[in-house]
C-alpha cells in the first residue's frame, strides 16, 4: 500500500507528499523531516515574502483607481465572488420552482380551455387552479419573512462598518492628522470639516472598500424579485379567473344588444392573459465566477481537443515525408508566432459568417462566441504538437521500420502499431505545450470575442474602472494560475505514463 501511494504520487508531480508517507510509516525521520521542509518549508517562506512585499507595496503604489489592494482585500473579494456564486445559485433555483408554477398553471387553464371548447365539464380543473392558486399565494407571501431576516443581517453589518469607520475618523481627528494649508492651519473639507490626511483617507477608504454580508444582501434581492415574479403571474392567473367567470355569467344570460360584443372582449382580455402565462421564464443572470470558470475550461479543452485533432495527423504525415515537411515549414513559421489578437478578429469573422441570422448558433455553451474562442484556441497553440509529433514521428527508430517490413505490415498497421508507440512521448509533451499555451491564449480571446468566460468577467472588471473592480481582477489571475497548474499536472501525468523514461520535466 504504501509503495503505491508513493508510485502515484511521483506519477501525478505531487512528490512533496513522498517524505510525509515515508515519516508516518517510520521510515529515517530524521531524513524525512529535512526533505519535507525543503520542499515545503522553502516554498512557504518564498510565499510569505511575497505576501509581505505584496502588502508593502499596497501601502505605497497608488493606481488610477486608488490604492493598490492588499492581499487581505484581495481575499475578502474573493470572498465575495464566492457568496454571489452562492446567491447566484439560489436564484437558478428559485427561478426554476417559479417554472414549474408557471407550466402548472399554463397546463390547467389550456386543459380547461380545451374541455369549455368540446362542451365538457370543467369543475375538477376549476377545483385544481383554486388550490394551486391558494398554494402558490402562500409560496409567495413565505419570501417576506426571509427578506425581512437577511435584511436585517445586512443592516446589521453596514451598521458596524460604519462604526468602524467612524472610530477611524475619530482616532485620526484626535491625533491631529490633519491636510494642512501653507499656514499651517487644517484645509476644510466640503462639509465644513477639517480635512484628514491622506493617511487617514486611505485607511477610511481601505474599509470602505470591504463589502459586508455580501451574500446576504444578494438573497434579500432575490427573494424580492421572486416574490414580485410569483405575485405577478398570481395577478395574471386572478384576472383569468376574472373573465372565465364572466364568459360563464354572460353565456348564462339571453342575449341582448351588445350581448355578442361584450363576449368577444371579455373573450379577447382573457386569451391576452392566458398567452402571457403561456409564454417561458427565462433564467435571466449573467451568472458566477464558477459559471465562468466553468465555460473558460470548456472552451480550452475544445480548443485543445481541435488542436490535437488537426495538428496530430498533420504532423504523423510531416514526419513521414521530409518533402512534405520542407513544404509546409515555411507556413508553420509563418503562422506559429501569430498573435491570439489577430486570429481571433479572423475567427470572429469567419464563424458570423458562416453562422449568421437564423443560423447563429443559440446553444447554451455551443454559440458563436464560444466557437470565436474555442478556434482561436486551436489555431494558437497546435504548433507545438504538430512540431513535437513531426520530430517524434522522423525519430522512430530504423530497427522498428525494418522489423516492420521484413513482417509486411500494411501501411495503417505500421502507423498505429509502430510509428505512433513509438513517437507518443514525443506527442505528449507537444500536447502538454499545447494545453499550456491554450489557456493563456484562452483569456485574450474570451476579451475579443465576448464568451462569457474568465476573460470577458476579466474585460468587464476592468471597464468597471474600481479598486473593487482591480481587486477582482486579481482574484482572477489567481484562479487562472491554479487552474492551468492543474491542467499542466493532468498532462504531466499522462506525459509520465506514456513515456518510456522517468525523464519528463516537471
Amino acid at each position: 500500500m504504501k509503495q503505491k501511494l508513493i508510485n502515484f504520487f511521483e506519477a501525478t508531480g505531487l512528490t512533496w507528499f513522498v517524505p510525509i508517507i515515508r515519516l508516518v510509516t517510520g521510515e529515517e525521520p530524521k531524513e524525512q523531516c529535512t526533505e519535507i521542509f525543503k520542499m515545503l518549508g522553502y516554498p512557504a517562506i518564498a510565499l510569505a515574502l511575497f505576501f509581505m512585499t505584496w502588502g508593502y507595496l499596497s501601502t505605497k503604489i497608488k493606481t488610477s483607481v486608488g490604492a493598490l489592494p492588499s492581499p487581505t482585500y484581495v481575499w475578502s473579494q474573493g470572498e465575495a465572488m464566492w457568496a454571489t456564486h452562492n446567491s447566484e445559485t439560489v436564484r437558478k433555483s428559485e427561478a426554476g420552482e417559479l417554472e414549474k408554477v408557471r407550466i402548472k398553471f399554463n397546463t390547467l387553464v389550456t386543459e380547461r380551455r380545451t374541455l369549455e371548447e368540446n362542451g365538457k365539464a370543467t369543475e375538477p380543473v376549476d377545483k385544481k387552479l383554486d388550490k394551486l392558486l391558494s398554494e402558490t399565494k402562500e409560496k409567495a407571501e413565505l419570501y417576506t419573512p426571509l427578506v425581512e431576516k437577511y435584511a436585517t443581517i445586512k443592516e446589521k453589518a453596514e451598521k458596524e462598518k460604519a462604526e468602524e469607520i467612524t472610530a477611524i475618523r475619530e482616532k485620526f481627528t484626535k491625533a491631529g492628522k490633519f491636510d494642512l494649508d501653507d499656514s499651517g492651519k487644517p484645509k476644510i473639507d466640503v462639509d465644513g470639516n477639517p480635512q484628514l490626511a491622506e493617511e487617514a483617507l486611505d485607511e477610511i477608504n481601505y474599509k470602505q472598500n470591504f463589502r459586508v454580508a455580501v451574500y446576504e444582501g444578494n438573497l434579500v434581492r432575490v427573494y424580492k424579485s421572486i416574490q414580485g415574479s410569483y405575485r405577478s403571474l398570481i395577478n395574471k392567473v386572478e384576472k383569468i379567473e376574472k373573465y372565465t367567470q364572466i364568459a360563464r355569467e354572460l353565456a348564462s344570460v339571453s342575449p341582448s344588444t351588445g350581448h355578442d360584443k361584450k363576449v368577444a372582449s371579455n373573450n379577447r382580455k382573457r386569451q391576452a392573459f392566458e398567452k402571457q402565462i403561456a409564454k417561458p421564464n427565462d433564467y435571466q443572470g449573467n451568472g458566477s465566477i464558477v459559471d465562468y470558470i466553468k465555460l473558460s475550461i470548456i472552451t480550452v479543452v475544445f480548443g485543445f481537443f481541435l488542436a490535437a485533432f488537426v495538428a496530430i495527423p498533420l504532423g504523423i504525415v510531416c514526419g513521414l515525408s521530409p518533402a512534405i515537411m520542407t513544404a509546409l515549414n515555411p507556413l508553420i513559421q509563418t503562422f506559429r508566432p501569430v498573435s491570439p489578437l489577430a486570429w481571433v478578429l479572423i475567427t470572429i469573422q469567419v464563424i458570423d459568417g458562416i453562422f449568421v441570422g437564423d443560423n447563429a448558433l443559440q446553444g447554451d455553451i455551443l454559440k458563436n462566441t464560444f466557437l470565436h474562442s474555442g478556434i482561436t484556441v486551436a489555431l494558437c497553440s497546435l504548433w507545438a504538437t504538430l512540431s513535437n509529433t513531426a520530430l517524434g514521428v522522423s525519430s522512430v527508430d530504423q530497427d522498428h521500420l525494418n522489423v516492420a517490413q521484413v513482417l509486411k505490415l500494411n501501411w495503417f498497421d505500421r502507423i498505429f502499431k509502430i510509428i505512433i508507440p513509438s513517437a507518443i512521448p514525443y506527442i505528449f509533451t507537444g500536447l502538454r505545450i499545447t494545453l499550456g499555451v491554450g489557456w493563456m491564449v484562452l483569456i485574450v480571446s474570451e476579451m475579443m470575442a465576448t464568451s462569457r468566460g474568465l476573460g470577458w468577467f476579466i474585460d468587464q472588471e476592468y471597464q468597471n474602472n474600481k479598486v473593487e473592480s482591480l481587486a477582482n481582477i486579481m482574484v482572477c489571475i489567481f484562479i487562472i494560475g491554479i487552474i492551468g497548474a492543474i491542467l499542466d499536472r493532468i498532462m504531466f501525468t499522462l506525459q509520465k505514463l506514456v513515456s518510456f523514461s522517468d525523464e519528463v520535466s516537471a
